[in-house]
C-alpha cells in the first residue's frame, strides 16, 4: 500500500476543524477523527465525508430590508442603558439580517422623555457644553437640560453610540422622540 500512494499530497479536515496536509498514505488514517479526506480531484470513501454547504454571506441590500415601528416608555429609564439600546435597535444589530454598511435598523418612537433617571450624581455634577461661535462655550447641567429638553438628552446620548458616518445621521432621523405619553405616528 505504500508503494503505489506513497508520493500524494493529501487534505484532512479533522473534527475540530483545523486542516492538516498530509503525506504518505492515506489508508492508514481510517482510525483517526478524521471527517473528509480529499486527494486531489477524489475523495476515499473508507472515510466519513463532510458535505460544506456554501459559505457565502448574506448581505442586505437598502431595498430589501422591512423596517418595523417600536414603542419605548422611558419612565424611569436609565439614560445611558436606555440609549444603548435605542443605539442597538436603530442599527440594526438585533437582526440576523445586520449589514454595517446599510442601514438594517426600526424605526423607535420613545415617549415620556421628561421621566428618564440619572444614577449617582449625574443629574447635579453632569454639565452639557456647545459652541455658539462666540469666544466662550456655553455650559448647562443635566437638571437644567431636563427641565428645558428632556429630547436632547436622549437625543445626544444616542447619537454618541452611533457609528461615526454619514450612515448614522441616517439612523438618528429614525429616532422620533416626544414629551408625555402622546404620539402622532399610526400603527
Amino acid at each position: 500500500m505504500a508503494g503505489k500512494n506513497a508520493s500524494f499530497l493529501a487534505v484532512a479536515l479533522w473534527k475540530n476543524g483545523s486542516l492538516a496536509k498530509i503525506r504518505g498514505s492515506i489508508f492508514r488514517l481510517v482510525g483517526c477523527p478524521v471527517l473528509a479526506i480529499r486527494i486531489g480531484r477524489k475523495r476515499m470513501g473508507s472515510v466519513q465525508e463532510l458535505i460544506v454547504p456554501g459559505t457565502r454571506s448574506f448581505y442586505a441590500k437598502p431595498g430589501e430590508v422591512t423596517q418595523r415601528w417600536f414603542l419605548v416608555d422611558a419612565n424611569e429609564a436609565i439614560v445611558g442603558r436606555l440609549a444603548s439600546d435605542l443605539a442597538m435597535v436603530l442599527m440594526g444589530k438585533n437582526k440576523p439580517a445586520y449589514t454595517p454598511y446599510t442601514d438594517t435598523g426600526d424605526f423607535v418612537v420613545v415617549i415620556n422623555c421628561e421621566k428618564v433617571v440619572f444614577t449617582g450624581n449625574k443629574l447635579a455634577n453632569k454639565q452639557y457644553s456647545w459652541f455658539t461661535g462666540y469666544t466662550r462655550q456655553r455650559h448647562e447641567s443635566a437638571a437644567t437640560r431636563l427641565e428645558r429638553a428632556p429630547e436632547l438628552i436622549l437625543s445626544e446620548a444616542v447619537r454618541r453610540m452611533l457609528p461615526k458616518n454619514a450612515l448614522a445621521r441616517h439612523m438618528l432621523d429614525k429616532l422620533k422622540l416626544y414629551r408625555g405619553n402622546q404620539h402622532p405616528h399610526q400603527a
